[in-house]
């Protein structure tokens, strides 16, 4: 993942990330341009935090791209 995160931002990609607290996770945040760190150690929690943003990204994109409302 560090190796994907560092070519793109060799080739001027945006970089999202998607993570919880854990300390091994700081190597990705200094090559995210944006982070959605979920505020708990606990992988199912930090999971399911990250599937209903994941959602909601989708939504605002779509509604973007398409102009499609809820």
């Amino acid at each position: 993942m560090l190796f994907a995160l560092t070519a793109a931002r060799a080739l001027g990609i945006v970089t999202v990330g998607f993570t919880g607290t854990a300390p091994g996770a700081a190597a990705m945040r200094g090559l995210c341009d944006l982070v959605l760190a979920a505020p708990t150690p606990d992988t199912p929690l930090i999971q399911q935090i990250h599937i209903t943003a994941a959602h909601a990204i989708c939504e605002v994109v779509e509604q973007k791209l398409f102009g499609k409302t809820p």
